[in-house]
């Protein structure tokens, strides 16, 4: 827009700082009448609520400046599920390395930075304009280097890495959970569990939006509560004597509730142990909290991103992941002490109510896909947009080069087999 001020008149046309007023109606030239142009419309860039002006409306700003369909709670849904996962079956077996005090303190500490981390990357993108991708943070931090491109296809190819580890825990989980009820032959086959995923997931990897996906992470979240819940009822099963499914030492020979209360079949249990052991169940604690690829993504598509409700997003969702890591580390960790299995759904003896838990896990893990084929599907776009932009340079290049004119073109051009220029 020019740099001019502009004044409309009484008539709703417009003129410019410095130039000669408008002629009238009257004396206008019948043969060329002034055009008439609305002034272009400015608006501050989408960062916070507060820039947004009041008489846009939300699918105008969808328009200009990405989708923003997200919510506090569809983020927190999005965020939690990204965060929690089957990884939480080896929280006990962590605690037992390492002691129920020290594997605490891990988690929490984990949180915690997770939690930090969130936040910085979310401020970052507010810093270089929304939508951001994890790209663009990366240009404005380091200008001119290779970095942006190389953290592009290590998010693919550890967001692909973990999209397939799901597929590994379906093929895993379906023939250990059914085997006990006595199937056998091609249903204990993993590759026909796997294609079986395949319709569940394709609809949800085809999405545009991450914060579609909210439906699809609220049913994986109620699975995942409901294996918690199990793993809670089997602790608690010696001390209140409640049904012999919730029984966890039924395969042992012993006499596992005996008067005075004591828990024989039990492994020891203490609050710390080496601090090597501890050191090597570390990173069992850090995965445990990577939801970073999802990010910029959910605070892309919030309606409101301020600081504050991002904060909320991801606060509420670290606190979800903490406690239900809590919950299942004590309650497996106290239930076996050290003789917990490295899958805490194999120390239990083989029952309907195991089975059912695989199924929820598998079932969760197909829910949660389309979390982790999104950032693979954006970084691997943004790399093949950058291929072609590089493509379409270097084919400018080639024809505006002194090569390209003296290509034939009209009457002048290379001579068919002369050597030489026509003039």
């Amino acid at each position: 827009m020019s740099t001019d001020a502009r004044a409309s008149t009484a008539d709703g046309s417009e003129t410019t700082a410095g130039s000669p007023s408008r002629l009238s109606l009257a004396s206008r030239p019948a043969t060329a009448p002034a055009a008439v142009h609305p002034p272009a419309a400015v608006h501050p860039p989408l960062t916070s609520w507060e820039t947004l002006p009041q008489s846009e409306s939300w699918i105008e700003a969808a328009r200009r400046g990405g989708e923003r369909t997200g919510s506090v709670r569809s983020s927190v849904l999005n965020l939690t599920n990204t965060i929690i996962g089957a990884g939480m079956l080896g929280l006990p077996a962590a605690f037992a390395a390492c002691g129920w005090a020290v594997g605490s303190l891990l988690l929490l500490a984990c949180g915690l930075f997770s939690g930090l981390g969130l936040h910085l990357l979310s401020a970052a993108a507010d810093l270089v304009g929304r939508p951001a991708s994890f790209r663009s943070v990366a240009e404005a931090a380091l200008p001119g280097s290779g970095l942006p491109y190389a953290i592009d296809a290590a998010i693919a190819v550890k967001c692909f890495g973990v999209a397939t580890s799901y597929l590994v825990v379906v093929g895993d989980s379906m023939p250990k959970a059914i085997e006990p009820l006595g199937a056998s032959g091609p249903l204990l086959d993993r590759r026909l569990w796997v294609a079986a995923a395949v319709p569940i997931l394709a609809p949800l990897v085809s999405l545009r939006r991450i914060d579609a996906l909210k439906y699809a992470s609220l049913l994986a979240l109620g699975c995942l509560l409901l294996v918690t819940v199990e793993i809670v009822a089997f602790s608690s099963g010696p001390v209140l004597r409640a049904s012999p499914l919730l029984n966890p030492y039924s395969n042992s020979s012993r006499n596992c509730f005996p008067p005075n209360g004591d828990l024989p079949c039990r492994g020891a249990v203490s609050a710390a142990t080496s601090a090597l052991d501890a050191v090597r169940k570390v990173p069992i604690f850090v995965f445990s909290f990577t939801c970073q690829q999802n990010i910029v993504s959910i605070t892309n598509e919030l309606r409101r991103p301020s600081q504050r409700r991002v904060a909320a997003a991801v606060v509420l969702s670290e606190a979800v992941a903490v406690g239900q890591y809590l919950l299942v580390g004590f309650c497996g960790y106290f239930t076996f002490g050290d003789q917990i299995a490295g899958d805490v759904l194999a120390s239990y003896p083989a029952s309907p109510i195991v089975s059912f838990a695989r199924v929820l896990m598998a079932l969760s893990v197909v829910l949660s896909y389309g979390l982790q084929s999104h950032p693979s599907r954006s970084c691997l776009l943004s790399l093949l947009s950058v291929a072609r932009a590089a493509r379409d340079a270097r084919r400018r290049r080639r024809a505006s080069s002194p090569e390209a004119a003296l290509l034939p073109s009209g009457g002048g051009g290379v001579e068919a087999g002369g050597g030489g220029v026509e003039a």
